[in-house]
This record gives structure tokens, C-alpha cells and sequence, in this order.
């Protein structure tokens, strides 16, 4: 590459991977946009979700999912939403080494998910006279990656911040070839003269080093084309999945009877974990496994099932589930088996499909845990939103 192009790119580093505005000016970060959008803690709780073992690996500011039982009446009648606090607050000390788990040595901190707790709500409307509302959350406790895929990661963030090291002392250079130092000797106010010229020469520094704008920006973005290549691979690494992940949520749920807000009492209550262990076999494919485990407290509903309203079934659900996962097609098969007070099992294959960036569409189809209407035919929308601090940061100071 010509002594001029690689200036170019170390500029453009500058420019283009990173955010330009005053509010961002002193933050050098690379969008995160391909974030996932899981099914709400609050719809697995009332086993309303396509997939009820589900382990997203990272998860959107804001998601919004629509689902319809296409067995019954009505369009759309139940609505989660889902929010992750972590891309909700602006921070620019975000590092993408602490965001991925592991420092400049390559070791890996395996709990560095936590931060990323997400928390939902959900609707749905189980008949005429029934409501259910949950809310509920879900954390990855634990995840282990790849070495390979850390070493990987770990090179990237090195060459870049590398490049990035040096885009100041180029820009520096080329400021003082234009701007020499005033000769001036001899002249009565020569001292003012060259603290003028000091005090500029260090605010055009001090402006280089907080990532402003520079006159001529936008020009050298458009002189070299594919210097976003390196964010671009910063965020596929971030979003590889770890080998084995553990994930743990809960949720909690409260009915409304007739129709009538006072009319209302305890649903259900649960806690569950998912174990996942992903195999990535080409590119952006995996093969998934998953083992779940689940303990319920439910109050059952008088009006349908003859018991008193106080009274509470426990029970505990253990599963398995395998998926295919390729770019924009997600395929699976979940069991789940359910002891204890309450007996039954789910037995459904799941789909998933990403038709724009930010929707996706979800189905499942077979027997969900009920002796009665126990057909499972659930179509539903997702929608993920953006949010302008899903940023992390590649470094604060050279």
C-alpha cells in the first residue's frame, strides 16, 4: 500500500469507525447492531413462546414480540416487550475487551455477561374472561468462549488500536509541515508571537486526540471504501457464540378474572435455567444443544378447574433441545417433560426467520403441556430497535 493510502486509512480510522459528533467526539467504538431479539422471560413463564429453551447470545436495547395462537380467535392478542438496561445509558468507557470478557492477555473472565441483564413484560390473553400479565428477566450467568475465536478477537483489537496510536502523530506531522514554528527573532514581540502559536499548535493536538472532526473528514472517507472492514469484523467476532454458556431467568405472573381489574389473584411464579452448547460448523452456522430445568408454583384458576383460590401446584419441567442455525433460518425441536403437582409435557419444532434486519418471524407447532387444548400453532413478529449507545469502545487514549 503507497505511503499516502496508508495515511489515508490511519485518518480514516479516525473518522469513520468512530462517532464524530461532539457528544461522542472523545469515544472510539464500533456500532453493535446484529443484536438478537429472545423470546421475554414473561412469555416463557406462561408458556406462550415459540420457543420456550431459548439462549440468545447478546440482546438489543428494545425488543417487541407479537404472537398469535392461529387455533383460536382473534389477531395478535399477546404482546412482550424487552429491554436490555446496558444499551439504555450512554457510556463512552465502554470497552469492547470487558464487554467480550477478556483483557489484552487473552484471558477471559467468564462472568462478564452479567451486565447484560435484560427484563421483560408481557399480555396475554388466555380466554374471553381470562388475562394474564407477567413480568419477568433473564441474566447469562456464565459462558466460556472458543480460544481460538479470543486470539482472533484479541488480534483485531491489537491492529487496531495500533493503527489508531499512530493516527495523531501523522495528522501532527502534517500540521507542523504546514504551520512552522514563527521565525521571528529579533522581533520585540516575538515571545507573544510564538505562544500564539504554541497554544494553537496544542489545541489542534488536544482536538486530534478527542477524535473532533478534522476539515477534509468526510472527503477522506470517500477516498477509501473499505477501511470499515475492521468494525465490521470486531462485531462478527463479538457475536460468535461461546462454546457453553449458562443462562438463568425468572418471571412472575398475575391473572385478572371477568374481565375486572379487582378481580385479580396470583397466576404462577418460576425460576429455570438453560444450559446451551454451541457448535459452529461454517461461517455464521450452528448446531445448538440445550438442557433446561424448571420449578413452577402456579395457583390453577377456580372458575375453570373447581379449586379453591388459594390453592398452589408445584412442578418441575426438565428438557432438551436441539437447532439448526444458519444467517437467517433457525430450526428446532424442543421436548420438555412436566412432574410433580401438574403432569404433561411439550413436544414442538420451532422456526425462525429473519426477514429485515430488525424483524423476524417465529412458529412453533405441536403439544404444549395441557390435557385440553394442547395443540401449539403459535405465529408471531419480532421487532429489535437500535439503540445509539449500542457502542463499544476500542480505546480512550492512545
Amino acid at each position: 500500500m503507497k505511503k499516502k493510502e496508508i495515511s489515508l486509512l490511519l485518518l480514516l480510522l479516525a473518522y469513520s469507525m468512530f462517532g464524530q459528533d461532539k457528544e461522542t467526539a472523545s469515544f472510539i467504538g464500533f456500532s453493535m447492531t446484529d443484536l438478537e431479539i429472545p423470546n421475554s422471560a414473561a412469555f416463557v413463564l406462561l408458556d406462550a413462546a415459540p420457543e420456550t429453551i431459548q439462549r440468545p447470545n447478546s440482546t438489543k436495547a428494545f425488543g417487541l414480540s407479537l404472537l398469535q395462537d392461529i387455533a383460536t380467535d382473534g389477531i395478535l392478542k399477546n404482546i412482550a416487550i424487552e429491554a436490555t438496561p446496558f444499551w439504555l445509558t450512554q457510556n463512552r468507557n465502554r470497552s469492547a475487551l470487558k464487554y467480550y470478557g477478556v483483557d489484552k492477555s487473552g484471558v477471559q473472565n467468564p462472568f462478564s455477561k452479567l451486565k447484560l441483564a435484560s427484563f421483560s413484560a408481557a399480555y396475554v390473553k388466555d380466554t374471553d374472561s381470562i388475562v394474564n400479565v407477567a413480568i419477568g428477566g433473564r441474566v447469562t450467568l456464565f459462558e466460556l468462549k472458543r480460544k481460538t475465536i479470543v486470539l482472533e478477537y484479541l488480534s483485531t483489537y491489537k491492529e487496531i488500536e495500533n493503527l489508531i496510536s499512530h493516527v495523531s502523530d501523522v495528522v501532527e506531522e502534517e500540521y507542523d509541515a504546514k504551520n512552522p514554528e514563527p521565525d521571528c527573532f529579533g522581533e520585540p514581540n516575538c515571545d507573544k508571537i510564538l505562544d500564539e502559536w504554541d497554544q494553537k499548535r496544542n489545541e489542534y493536538k488536544k482536538m486530534i486526540r478527542n477524535r473532533i472532526t478534522l476539515d477534509g473528514g468526510q472527503s477522506l472517507m470517500d477516498e477509501v471504501d473499505d477501511s470499515k472492514g475492521y468494525s465490521e469484523k470486531m462485531e462478527e467476532i463479538v457475536q460468535t457464540k461461546p462454546w457453553l454458556a449458562v443462562d438463568l431467568a425468572a418471571a412472575y405472573n398475575h391473572r385478572i378474572m371477568n374481565n375486572e381489574f379487582n378481580n385479580n389473584k396470583f397466576g404462577r411464579i418460576g425460576m429455570w435455567g438453560t444450559v446451551a452448547l454451541n457448535t459452529k460448523w461454517e461461517s455464521d452456522n450452528y448446531i445448538n444443544f440445550y438442557g433446561f430445568v424448571r420449578y413452577l408454583m402456579e395457583s390453577e384458576n377456580e372458575a375453570l378447574n373447581n379449586v379453591a383460590p388459594d390453592d398452589r401446584f408445584n412442578a418441575f419441567d426438565i428438557g432438551v433441545k436441539g437447532e439448526f442455525e444458519l444467517a437467517k433460518l433457525t430450526v428446532g425441536y424442543e421436548y420438555i417433560s412436566r412432574s410433580g403437582d401438574l403432569e404433561g409435557y411439550r413436544s414442538a419444532g420451532t422456526i425462525k426467520y429473519q426477514l429485515l434486519e430488525n424483524i423476524f418471524l417465529t412458529g412453533s407447532f405441536g403439544n404444549n403441556f395441557e390435557k385440553k387444548d394442547d395443540l401449539i400453532s403459535l405465529f408471531g413478529i419480532q421487532w429489535g430497535v437500535n439503540n445509539s449507545n449500542q457502542k463499544l469502545g476500542v480505546t480512550n487514549n492512545f
